[in-house]
């Protein structure tokens, strides 16, 4: 009867990620200018690839993060790395029980082999092939649980059978959502145990509410409050900020491109989500970004992001309640540890200056046109520079000389029109 039953299962494709190196000198890079009132802290998690160097190679051998105004490089697991992740599902371990018991034990060979036993920092678990929930899994994961369940328990199978088909697939959604839960528990739990000081937590773990054609995805919100269980064991969530589409003056899917709004209102939705989750379950809040896009066949494939999208991911987030995030980064070789802190410093940097100054903009007073004072203003939110100081507000920088005499005002445009220039 499971046989007949396969053709009524749904299935949702999911996403997959790749990531690289060789001795080569740090390089610096500038450092963010002033204090922000409001935080949108950047957590690296830059790995070097083990077809060059043996993993885990330091990413401080390739990237000086002292020079970058960031946090320190925070730890990430990926599924072929640590433990015996079960790469066809739940089903594998139904079919073979000491699998299980393998997969604990090579957790617990592996962990201090990736953390240090003294780092407080995070710790992203990689495991991404399958869904934790039957009905956002895909097809080939729930015809093979199908396959073990009915051959490692017939009799409860044929009860089903005997109480109808909704029974049927009822018990076999049931049962594979609580076997995908053990595993994820259970993992988590010896890493803590192993590591207690670092905060461990799932990559991409929640289910975003827009698509990536914009429409809205009925069943997120229900389907993540599924998932109740797992936000309570982790010390953090991190939802995917990934995107193939380039930020332009339009959004045209079939050619790649989305407009600033379009994609400032996703960073937003997976923020709103994600704080929405956090705040719930009492843990904290990091979206993952990798600023490449990130589709095969695009005509922007692994380049770095624009300017534009940089800035609308992150004014989405600022905005969506968010103060930290990680950056993602497989370093491929000596030219990419390069090419990655080119963009870092010319690019990145700037970008995200710009959202932390207009994040921590204050109320400007209406003009008052009685105000005929002449003294210089005394504004303890500018910032000092060589030769004065500047001011940032919502629509550029006003620049000061020191004795007040010289007043210069420079909008974003211009400024951004500049760094291109140079």
């Amino acid at each position: 009867m499971a046989e007949n039953k396969k053709k009524t299962i749904s299935a949702v494709n999911s996403t997959v990620k790749v990531e690289k190196t060789e001795r080569v000198q740090a390089v610096k890079q500038p450092v963010l200018i002033g204090e922000s009132k409001q935080k949108l802290s950047v957590y690296p998690v830059i790995t070097i690839s083990p077809k060059v160097k043996e993993w885990p190679t330091p990413a401080s051998d390739y990237i000086d993060f002292s020079a970058l105004p960031f946090k320190e490089n925070q730890a990430i697991c990926y599924e072929s790395r640590l433990g015996k992740f079960p790469q066809n599902g739940p089903a594998e371990i139904l079919a073979n029980t000491s699998l299980y018991q393998t997969h604990m034990e090579e957790l617990i060979n592996d962990i201090p082999k990736l953390v240090s036993e003294d780092y407080e920092g995070y710790v992203i678990i990689d495991y991404e092939k399958w869904s934790l929930l039957w009905h956002r899994t895909q097809s080939e994961y729930q015809d093979a649980w199908v396959a073990a369940l009915t051959a490692a328990q017939p009799a409860v199978i044929q009860m089903w059978e005997d109480k109808g088909e909704d029974t049927y697939w009822e018990g076999m959604a049931a049962s594979y959502n609580t076997a995908a839960r053990r595993i994820f528990t259970d993992t988590i739990v010896a890493c803590r145990r192993l590591r207690p000081k670092a905060k461990w937590g799932y990559y991409f773990r929640i289910f975003n509410i827009l698509n990536p054609n914009l429409t809205v995805v009925d069943t997120a919100i229900a389907d993540n409050n599924e998932l109740v269980w797992l936000f309570q064991i982790s010390d953090f969530v991190c939802p995917n900020l990934y995107t193939p589409f380039r930020v332009d003056a339009n959004t045209d899917l079939d050619k790649h491109t989305m407009s600033y709004h379009d994609r400032r209102a996703i960073a937003e939705t997976v923020a709103v989500e994600a704080v929405r989750i956090g705040n719930k379950h009492g843990c904290e809040v990091l979206p993952i970004i990798w600023p490449k896009y990130n589709k095969r066949g695009s005509p922007f494939y692994h380049q770095f992001w624009n300017a534009e999208t940089i800035a609308a991911t992150l004014r989405g987030i600022a905005d969506g309640g968010v103060d930290k995030f990680f950056f993602w980064y497989g370093i491929g070789g000596e030219k990419d540890a390069v090419d990655l802190s080119d963009f870092i410093g010319k690019i990145f940097i700037p970008e995200w200056n710009k959202v932390l100054i207009e994040a921590s903009e204050i109320d400007i007073p209406d003009s008052n046109e009685d105000d005929i004072s002449t003294e210089p203003p005394n504004n303890p939110d500018r910032v000092k520079i060589e030769g004065g100081s500047a001011l940032p507000l919502a629509e550029g920088l006003r620049i000061y000389s020191d004795d007040e005499k010289v007043e210069l005002m420079l909008s974003w445009k211009m400024i951004d029109q500049m760094r291109k220039m140079l």
